[in-house]
C-alpha cells in the first residue's frame, strides 16, 4: 500500500515537473527555470535577485533576464506609491523611477528607499486642450487612482466607467499573509468588488492632528441652504486656463496651496458624450491641500489656489485663517485608510491560479513590470525585459509571464505599465542604480513608482 501511495505521489510530482502546472492550476501552459542568478541582500528583509533564465511555451524556448525585489513589509518596511509633484505644487510631472525614489526620500525624513519600479501607465499628452469651461482632462495623470501617504492625489480617473485604469489595488503594509487590498473604481459595477466614492470633503488638521472634517456638497458653483462648495481654476500643465472670479458668503481662501489642481472635470470624462448626457458618470476631480490664508465675501482664483465657501455654520465656525486642510474625494470602506495605493493593468494571478488574457496587448512578448505577493505575504516587485530579441530579452506575453511568477512562488499578480516604461532601480551605496535593460535605451520618464522602503 505504502509502495503505490509513494508511486502516485511520485507520479504527480513529475506531471507537475515536466507540464509547469502549479497545484490546482491544470491550464498553466508555460514554465520557467533559472541559468544563473545572482542575490543581494539589500535589508534584513528585503532582497534583489538578478536572473537569466529560459520560459518554455509548447515548443518555444526563450531566454529571458528578469530583475526581482521581495520584502516582509510591515509598518517599518514598506510598499509605498509616489510621484513627484510640479514645481508649481499644481499636479505632478513626470521622472525616471530613481529621481523618484530621490524624491520620496527628499520629502520623507527617516525612509530609506531601497529599490523599485515603475508604476501605472499615464496620459502624457491626450485630449483636446485649451477649453475654458475645463471640456478637458489634465495632464499628466495615471490612468486610474492612486493614493500616496494617505492621500487621495486621484481619487477619480479619466475614463470611470471602464477599462484597466479602474483597476484599483491598496498595500496594507501590516506583516499579513494577505497584504494586497484589491477591487475597482468602475462606476456601473454594481458588486462587492466596487470601491465606492463616498463624496468631497474638508479635513482640518492641528499639526498631525483631526479637528474635523466635513462634506463639501459643490463644486465651482454657488452652495445651497447648509451646504459647503469648493472653488478652484482648471490649470493644465502649469498653465492657467481661466483665473477665476468668486462671490460668496463665507468664503475661506487658500492662496499659496502645498496642491491644488482639478485632474478631470465634470464635462469631460474621456470623450464620453453619451455618459455625459446621461449624467451618469459626470464627476470632478480635485485635490487641494494647504493653509488657510484670508477669509471674504469676494477673490479671484488663480493657480495654485482655491476656496471654501459655506452656509453651513459648524463649518464656519471649524474653517479660519491658519487651519490647514485637504480637500479631497474619499472612498467607503478599508481602501479609504491605506496609506498607498495604485491602479494596474492586467490581473496575471489570483489565488495560486494563472489568469488568461485574448488582449493582444498581452498575446505578445513584451518587455512587463509586476508586483504581487507570495504565500506567507512577502511583497515582490519584477521587472522582465523585452523587446530586444538580439540580446536574448524578447519579454513575455501574459501565460509566460505567469509561469515566471509561479517559479517566484508569486500567488496574486498585477502588471504594471509595460514596453518602454518597464525599470527597476536598486539602491547602492547613497545613489540609485538602474539593474535591467530598458527597451528603449534609457529609463523613460514615468508618472509613478513602487517603491520598497524600510525605516532608517
Amino acid at each position: 500500500m505504502k509502495r503505490n501511495i509513494s508511486f502516485v505521489i511520485i507520479s504527480v510530482l513529475v506531471f507537475y515537473l515536466i507540464t509547469g502546472c502549479s497545484t490546482g492550476n491544470p491550464t498553466t501552459k508555460a514554465s520557467y527555470k533559472i541559468t544563473d542568478s545572482t542575490a543581494t541582500q539589500l535589508s534584513a528583509v528585503t532582497t534583489h535577485y538578478k536572473d537569466t533564465g529560459v520560459v518554455s511555451m509548447s515548443s518555444a524556448n526563450t531566454p529571458q533576464q528578469v530583475n526581482v525585489l521581495t520584502q516582509k513589509c510591515n509598518q517599518d518596511a514598506k510598499l509605498v506609491t509616489w510621484a513627484v509633484k510640479a514645481s508649481d505644487n499644481v499636479g505632478f510631472t513626470r521622472k525616471n523611477v530613481a529621481d523618484i525614489a530621490r524624491d520620496y526620500e527628499d520629502k520623507h525624513n527617516g525612509w530609506k528607499v531601497l529599490g523599485g519600479i515603475n508604476a501605472d501607465q499615464y496620459y502624457p499628452n491626450e485630449g483636446v486642450k485649451g477649453h475654458a469651461d475645463g471640456s478637458d482632462y489634465f495632464v499628466p495623470q495615471p490612468y486610474g487612482c492612486l493614493i500616496a501617504d494617505g492621500e487621495k492625489w486621484f481619487a477619480i480617473n479619466a475614463k470611470p466607467y471602464g477599462g484597466n485604469g479602474t483597476y484599483f489595488a491598496g498595500f496594507l503594509n501590516n506583516g499579513s499573509s494577505d497584504q494586497i487590498l484589491e477591487g475597482r473604481t468602475n462606476w456601473t459595477i454594481t458588486d462587492s468588488s466596487r470601491f465606492n466614492l463616498s463624496g468631497l470633503y474638508v479635513t482640518i488638521y492641528n499639526g498631525s492632528e483631526i479637528t474635523g472634517k466635513y462634506k463639501i456638497e459643490k463644486f465651482n458653483e454657488a452652495p445651497g441652504e447648509n451646504e459647503s462648495s469648493l472653488y478652484s481654476p482648471y490649470v493644465e500643465e502649469g498653465s492657467i486656463i481661466n483665473p477665476y472670479p468668486v462671490s460668496g458668503t463665507n468664503l475661506f481662501v487658500v492662496d499659496n496651496a502645498e496642491q491644488a489642481y482639478v485632474s478631470n472635470s465634470i464635462t469631460y470624462t474621456y470623450k464620453a458624450t453619451n455618459d455625459q448626457k446621461e449624467g451618469r458618470n459626470a464627476q470632478n476631480a480635485f485635490f487641494g491641500k494647504g493653509t488657510i490664508t484670508s477669509s471674504s465675501t469676494s477673490v479671484t482664483l488663480t493657480e495654485g489656489q482655491f476656496a471654501i465657501d459655506t452656509k453651513n455654520s459648524d463649518v464656519q465656525s471649524a474653517l479660519k485663517d491658519g487651519a490647514k486642510i485637504v480637500v479631497q474625494f474619499e472612498y467607503e470602506g478599508p481602501i479609504n485608510q491605506v496609506e498607498s495605493a495604485t491602479a494596474y493593468h492586467t490581473i496575471m494571478r489570483s489565488n495560486d491560479r494563472d489568469i488568461s488574457s485574448a488582449s493582444p496587448y498581452n498575446t505578445q512578448r513584451y518587455p512587463r513590470s509586476f508586483f504581487g505577493r507570495k504565500a506567507d505575504g512577502t511583497m515582490v516587485l519584477i521587472a522582465v525585459d523585452g523587446s530586444q530579441a538580439d540580446k536574448g530579452m524578447p519579454g513575455t506575453n501574459q501565460y509566460e509571464g505567469c509561469g515566471l511568477l509561479r517559479y517566484y512562488g508569486v500567488t496574486e499578480a498585477y502588471q504594471m505599465d509595460g514596453g518602454g516604461s518597464v525599470t527597476m532601480v536598486v539602491r547602492q551605496d547613497d545613489d540609485f542604480v538602474v539593474v535591467n535593460s530598458p527597451s528603449g535605451g534609457s529609463p523613460r520618464k514615468v508618472l509613478s513608482a513602487l517603491l520598497f522602503v524600510v525605516r532608517e
